[in-house]
């Protein structure tokens, strides 16, 4: 349990510098689409199946998001459901860019 208090702790420090807009929508994007680009990606890699790996890339930003929204409370923060939303479509984006970059690779 102290490991725990010590890693809130330590996001709570943190918080202060990873947050660069007054929202923080724009973070929660980028990281979603961070998340559900590399996950997909790296799944597609191991498997060679694209569908799979975009259902994963998405279920996996909206677990974290999700997660993370739970957690807010603990460190000071708030829960917000626009937090969610702008990571799960983030998570879009991210399968998008992905998606477009196995076709473009495709075809070269």
């Amino acid at each position: 349990m102290e490991t725990l208090k010590e890693i809130f702790f330590f996001i709570n420090r943190l918080d202060g510098y990873v947050q660069v807009t007054h929202t923080g929508y724009t973070e929660h994007f980028i990281v979603g689409s961070l998340i559900g680009g590399l996950i997909a990606y790296l799944y597609f890699e191991k498997t060679n199946n694209k569908f799979k790996s975009v259902v994963l890339g998405i279920s996996t930003a909206f677990i974290v998001g999700l997660a993370k929204e739970y957690l807010d409370p603990l460190v000071g923060g708030d829960k917000s459901k626009l937090d969610l939303i702008y990571t799960i479509l983030g998570s879009f984006a991210g399968v998008v860019i992905f998606l477009l970059s196995t076709y473009v690779k495709k075809r070269t």
